[in-house]
């Protein structure tokens, strides 16, 4: 997975590699072994980041659990 920059939001997406998950919170996919799961942390022009609380195998799982609108493009 790579960033994602949402510029009217002004906020930045960064994939953060999990390797203590499981399965994919959306479509319960396991790790596999030379692949990771994801958390996603939101970084804002203004310095501030979150990190969403569930992990994913990919950018569509994630936009999927949240909607379209709240994971950047």
């Amino acid at each position: 997975m790579r960033r994602r920059r949402d510029v009217f939001a002004r906020m930045t997406f960064v994939p953060r590699p999990n390797r203590d998950a499981k399965t994919c919170a959306w479509c319960g996919t396991p790790r596999a072994p030379r692949r990771p799961l994801y958390s996603v942390t939101c970084e804002s022009d203004g310095g501030r980041a979150s990190t969403l609380r569930e992990e994913f195998c990919s950018w569509s799982c994630a936009e999927s659990y949240y909607g379209e609108g709240r994971i950047g493009r």
